[in-house]
């Protein structure tokens, strides 16, 4: 029974709850996604993934794995003859042919959407977690729900989730409704005997409401300073040691770029008072808990103000010089072991605690004027550890999406910690001596995906390298597990991001983290697991950081930690000195109108697109030596093994200094613009005409940033893909993405375009060609874009040395470039 699904009547990509549909798989996902686009299909999302080690570079032959994915099918009819058309097949009496032979055969399961399918699997482990440590204790929940098209909709889904809340006996807690992001949630607690149902999947009034979307755990991003790994999940854990008070720099201006979404810092910290704008928050759960906590309490937020103004106190940058604005976001509380910790409220949904901080920043609430309303940049290091990316869009990352695009902003996000034991097939004296193959263990888990809200497509995610500014080794009793400053830490986190997109998107230095041999492991080979804050202290290893004082009063002390949220921090206070560039630039540089060619509408686009521009994969072959994919030869394979490493490092480790100064051997030119459907910008990149007769290799970097609308009930989800065409033909300029292979596997799927062409190191006779004309160009995916995108764009002409012989001292090809330019509009040195 041979169909052509694809024959079907077009019909929108909407998302329709009553046509969804789970294919349950036992094959490479990758090859599912595409059956079901020869047939006509959607593919909504992830439920379920689990990566085979070797799935995304190998051939898929024989690679199974076990996963659920949503799709939805274009009529009613199609739905329920593709429906017969499984039961027929597994009851061996019509087996099909063609496209849907091979659909068929990579499947266990297909079946309508329904109440199993709305429990998270994630849900499922924090069920039978409360159940066991609170057996008595009610059970707190956050319940996504299908937003209707109107509003009358939305009120009818949220009445019938509150009558099935009422019906089980529980309690709505708060919800939430924004439109623009496609979000509408409840936070509800649950009886024990409810919980326990819905973990044996039995039905219960919530499960069974037909506009729920998921259950879900109550969304948890808790900083403990004093917990073990385990138990706190931490983004950076404080160790307090007191040391002499820095100078800091008394140029300060007053409004402020950034905004640093977290926990409330220690304010009058010596390094921190003269920078810091607190922005109270309204939520009466924190204002209450901050009022009673006492400053110990404050370690996150504090460091991360510190990583934002001087990155690492070993060595402190220059760092960002504006007032910082702080809108807490997070609770302090006790934990059970007479500390502090800082968490998100557990009265508020996190989605919604995020919407009303930047609607107070941005627009302003009830009343009150906006807090600042010129604000580019969102520094967000917290993240839900309980809502991991499996394919589909947490309610988090979609309203950060919408409120890039609504409000102009860019957000710079944390790809999240993973701080679970290391099972090595080695002995303890390997993995002493660096035998131990920990990059292939952290390659091969299936765990450490990144967490909400670091999907977002319009978001900058960042991940952390090994790397800090401290000299100390680790004692005996201790190891570092990764001991290279330019391979991905072993606690962070790692991609892809919605449809495949290029997540994390950059990794910075987020501190060396020591690991100590779990004493308790029973099993074969050796475990370690992160060691607990004393060992930093002692050994002074990660990143230094302002924090509270050992005693009430004192206001200089300093703390080593490490994690990923310091990497977003340090990349949100690059992006606030490129801006302060982009600043001066856009005083100096203005067009006949008067007007500055870059208007301050595009410096979120452009600081975006500049963050991106310095970063690159200084060596493949490392990292492929690193992942243990070396000697790869298969051309197809080689690029299946770029894109797993690319899940891990992103578009590499950014240089942010090559952005902000150029060089006699490079030059660096900035573009903006606003496209509309099918619209293109043209640019001309004048080249230089004295380094074409001598063995060099001459690179072009060209990277494009851009915000785009989101579609929420739409399978397409993103509004608007930009990409780069070189209108000219180069002859000897050979593409390849920024993070190694073909730029096409890279871009194209979220929000950066960022590519590099480039010579081999020869002699020409003659200058093959004088300008090269880029092409940026827009595409509407789903017929739904309104208004102009706005775009940076970022283009450098570099050389290097080809060989060790020929020098390329004597060329000066910034002057030449320099010259050609009309506006000139170089980066400045």
């Amino acid at each position: 029974m041979e169909r052509d699904w694809s024959a079907a009547p077009p019909l929108s990509d909407e998302i329709a709850p009553d046509r969804l549909l789970v294919f349950e798989v036992v094959q490479d996902i990758r090859n599912i996604e595409g059956q079901l686009r020869k047939l006509g299909f959607l593919w909504v999302g992830d439920l379920e993934r689990t990566y085979s080690a070797d799935d995304d570079f190998r051939p898929a032959k024989g690679n199974l794995l076990d996963g659920r994915i949503l799709a939805t099918v274009p009529t009613q009819q199609a739905l329920e003859t593709l429906l017969q058309a499984w039961r027929e097949y597994k009851a061996g009496n019509l087996p099909p042919t063609g496209a849907l032979a091979t659909l068929f055969g990579s499947l266990k399961d297909l079946r309508r959407w329904g109440p199993k399918d709305r429990l998270s699997i994630e849900a499922e482990a924090y069920l039978a977690e409360c159940l066991r440590e609170a057996p008595d204790d009610p059970v707190t929940l956050e319940l996504e729900l299908w937003p209707g098209p109107n509003q009358r909709s939305r009120a009818a889904a949220l009445d019938a989730v509150r009558q099935a809340v009422l019906e089980d006996e529980g309690e709505v807690i708060s919800s939430a409704d924004i439109p623009g992001a496609g979000y509408l949630a409840v936070l509800v607690r649950v009886r024990p005997a409810v919980a326990q149902a819905l973990l044996n999947r039995q039905n219960v009034h919530i499960a069974l409401v037909d506009t729920v979307q998921v259950i879900g755990p109550r969304a948890q991003a808790v900083i403990d300073p004093n917990a073990d790994e385990e138990q706190s999940q931490d983004e950076g854990i404080a160790d307090v040691i007191d040391m002499p008070e820095a100078p800091v720099s008394e140029s300060i201006a007053n409004s402020p770029d950034i905004a640093l979404l977290d926990g409330l810092p220690l304010t009058q910290h010596h390094l921190l008072e003269p920078f810091l704008d607190i922005q109270p928050p309204d939520e009466l759960s924190i204002v209450t808990a901050l009022a009673d906590a006492p400053a110990e309490a404050r370690q996150h937020g504090t460091a991360m103000a510190s990583l934002i103004l001087y990155e690492d106190l070993t060595a402190p940058d220059t760092g960002y010089r504006r007032k910082l604005l702080v809108r807490p976001i997070l609770k302090p509380s006790r934990s059970f072991n007479g500390g502090w910790l800082e968490s998100i409220p557990d009265d508020m949904l996190f989605g919604d605690i995020l919407h009303r901080a930047i609607l107070d920043l941005k627009r302003g609430r009830g009343g009150m004027a906006p807090a600042a309303p010129n604000l580019k940049i969102i520094s967000l290091s917290v993240g839900d550890f309980r809502r991991p990316f499996h394919g589909v869009m947490s309610g988090a990352a979609k309203i950060l999406d919408w409120l890039s695009f609504e409000f102009n902003i860019l957000f710079i996000v944390s790809a999240g910690n993973w701080g679970e034991r290391i099972v090595l097939d080695a002995s303890e004296a390997d993995v002493r001596s660096g035998k131990a193959d920990v990059a292939g263990a952290l390659f091969r888990e299936n765990g450490s995906l990144i967490i909400s809200p670091a999907e977002s497509i319009n978001a900058l995610t960042i991940g952390s390298i090994h790397s800090d500014k401290a000299n100390s080794a680790p004692l005996h009793r201790w190891v570092l597990p990764i001991d290279d400053p330019n391979a991905p830490a072993p606690y962070t986190r790692k991609g892809p991001g919605f449809h495949g997109a290029v997540k994390p998107d950059l990794c910075t230095p987020g501190g060396r983290l020591p690991y100590e041999f779990d004493i308790k492991h029973t099993g074969p080979g050796t475990s370690i697991k992160p060691a607990q804050p004393p060992a930093r202290t002692l050994q002074k290893i990660g990143q230094q950081v302002a924090a509270p004082g050992r005693t009430p009063g004192e206001l200089n002390g300093r703390a080593w930690n490490a994690g990923t949220s310091n990497s977003a921090a340090i990349a949100a206070g690059a992006a606030g000195r490129i801006t302060e560039v982009i600043r001066g630039l856009s005083k100096e540089y203005v067009g006949d109108d008067g007007r500055s060619l870059l208007g301050e509408d595009y410096w979120p686009v452009l600081t975006k697109a500049l963050l991106v521009h310095g970063a690159r994969w200084e060596n493949e072959e490392f990292y492929l030596n690193h992942f243990g994919l070396a000697g790869v030869l298969d051309r197809t394979a080689k690029t299946r093994a770029r894109e797993s490493v690319r899940r891990h490092i992103g578009h590499g480790v950014p240089d942010f200094g090559r952005v902000m100064e150029c060089t006699r051997h490079r030059a660096t030119l900035l573009g903006v613009g606003a496209l509309g459907p099918d619209d293109a910008s043209i640019f001309t990149l004048p080249l230089p005409a004295d380094c074409w007769d001598i063995r060099c290799i001459r690179r072009i970097i060209t990277t494009v940033a851009w915000i785009s609308p989101v579609a929420p009930m739409r399978a397409g989800y993103r509004v608007a893909q930009l990409s780069v065409a070189w209108d000219d033909d180069a002859p000897g300029f050979n593409g390849v993405s920024a993070t190694g292979g073909d730029a096409r596997h890279a871009n194209g799927k979220g929000t950066i375009w960022h590519e590099v062409k480039e010579t081999a190191p020869k002699v020409y006779r003659k200058a093959p060609l004088n300008s090269v004309r880029l092409r940026v160009q827009c595409r509407d995916t789903l017929g739904l874009l309104s208004s102009g995108v706005k775009f940076g764009l970022a283009v450098s002409f570099e050389i290097a040395q080809g060989q060790a012989d020929v020098s390329v001292d004597h060329l000066d090809v910034y002057a030449d470039i320099a010259e050609k330019v009309h506006p000139k509009v170089p980066t400045p040195a």
